[in-house]
């Protein structure tokens, strides 16, 4: 940490036990305190004899950051932060009237886009993060903004049940391997209606796309990124168009830990048979 930031800095090492740790997490807050790796590591993987204490080192830390947090660290920012990393089976299915939800983000109320989003009248985990912000703003100086907080959180979600429904239609149902071109995606759906550029033309297509990157996946992938940079910059409609276009059909599809399991398992029972058969 820089000498100048005027943060003052103290460098935790030597905890040879969870106690120890604790001790020294403790203390002053106005201090940033950062954390000996090897020594944790060291402690997780066995240095700490105790199984009981070895448990207690994930509920130090946990105390430890979720004691660092505060109602005013909420902003639009965020909250629409939270709704990019929601759980995406846990998204709102896909409304049959998705040009009724774009108008709801455009210029509705939260309850509004509650009811765009088809979960007002079922329980669903997004209403309870709802519900949980109101709670933590109530009372506080961040309660005047409480309508925008909610408003954010719920584009957010909007954006990604777009995503996630245009992402299942490519047959990429566990969504993308890059998460920033998951929201992206997200985020030019909505463009796409709220500004009606549908049906203006593309600033490229996928087809075109693949002709002039006939490269390896390695190198593909990356110049996808720098085209997806390059047509954000653009307020082109029909870049905002290519790019819900690209993205699914082009980027990278995120494979699950079960996936790659089976695919070794099928790849190993092949090449047993292979060698079986000579």
């Amino acid at each position: 940490m820089s000498r100048d930031s005027g943060i003052k800095a103290e460098i935790i090492g030597g905890y040879e036990n969870a106690e120890t740790l604790r001790n020294k997490l403790s203390g002053s807050h106005e201090i940033c305190k950062i954390l000996n790796l090897s020594d944790l590591k060291g402690l997780l993987k066995g240095g700490e004899r105790s199984i009981i204490d070895r448990v207690a080192l994930t509920e130090i830390l946990k105390t430890t950051i979720l004691s660092l947090y505060s109602a005013n660290m909420l902003s639009n920012e965020y909250v629409k932060d939270v709704g990019y990393a929601w759980d995406r089976e846990k998204l709102p299915l896909l409304p049959a009237d998705a040009d009724a939800l774009a108008n709801a983000v455009k210029s509705g109320s939260a309850d509004q886009m509650i009811s765009a989003l088809g979960i007002k009248d079922v329980p669903h985990s997004v209403k309870t993060y709802l519900e949980k912000i109101t709670a933590e703003v109530s009372g506080t100086e961040n309660e005047p903004k409480l309508r925008d907080l909610q408003k954010a959180f719920l584009t957010a979600i909007a954006e990604r049940t777009l995503a996630k429904a245009k992402l299942d239609g490519a047959g990429k149902p566990n969504g993308l391997a890059d998460q920033q071109l998951e929201v992206i995606l997200g985020r030019k759906l909505l463009q796409q209606k709220v500004l009606m550029t549908e049906g203006k033309g593309l600033a490229i297509t996928p087809e075109i796309f693949v002709e002039q990157n006939d490269v390896d996946a390695a190198t593909f992938f990356g110049r996808l990124t720098g085209e997806v940079k390059t047509l954000c910059q653009s307020s082109d409609p029909r870049a905002i168009n290519a790019l819900v276009e690209l993205i699914p059909k082009l980027a990278e599809q995120k494979i699950l830990q079960q996936q790659k399991k089976e695919e070794i398992l099928f790849n190993a029972a092949s090449v047993h048979g292979v060698l079986g058969a000579a």
